[in-house]
């Protein structure tokens, strides 16, 4: 569920101009880590190759892909965690109360983020959201689809 917010963001990225879908991106080491861990849902992808926006949303959106979401987060903020506390930010906007156990933009454990993690956060620490906060979340998300 997680994604949904980097798919938002995404959307909002693409509106305002900050990306476009024909932009190519590459991933990290760590990104290529995770996309290709059969342990997560995921569309693999390769050191030094690049991807469209549009790939990465895709494989984001139909996919559930991990490492997708992570590098469409690289690719808004610069780094896991400055698009993390992008995430939060928006989060908080919409009055949500548990933008602050956001911890990474696939939903993956605060691990996965390699260096990058949140270093006073548990390794194991994951996102937590309730079912009222993704209501919230959707209905933001649908109304930014519609505007396409």
């Amino acid at each position: 569920m997680s994604k949904l917010i980097t798919i938002y963001l995404t959307l909002d990225a693409i509106n305002n101009k900050k990306l476009s879908w024909n932009q190519k991106v590459k991933p990290t080491k760590q990104i290529v880590k995770i996309s290709n861990n059969p342990e997560y849902s995921g569309v693999p992808l390769k050191l030094n190759h690049a991807y469209t926006i549009k790939q990465l949303y895709e494989a984001t959106l139909i996919q559930s892909a991990n490492g997708p979401a992570m590098l469409l987060g690289q690719a808004i903020s610069g780094s896991q965690q400055a698009f993390v506390k992008k995430m939060r930010n928006q989060l908080v906007s919409w009055n949500i109360g548990g933008a602050t156990q956001l911890l990474t933009d696939s939903g993956l454990p605060n691990y996965t983020l390699g260096e990058e993690r949140f270093k006073n956060k548990s390794k194991d620490a994951e996102n937590t959201l309730s079912a009222s906060d993704m209501a919230i979340i959707i209905s933001h998300l649908l109304k930014n689809i519609l505007k396409y």
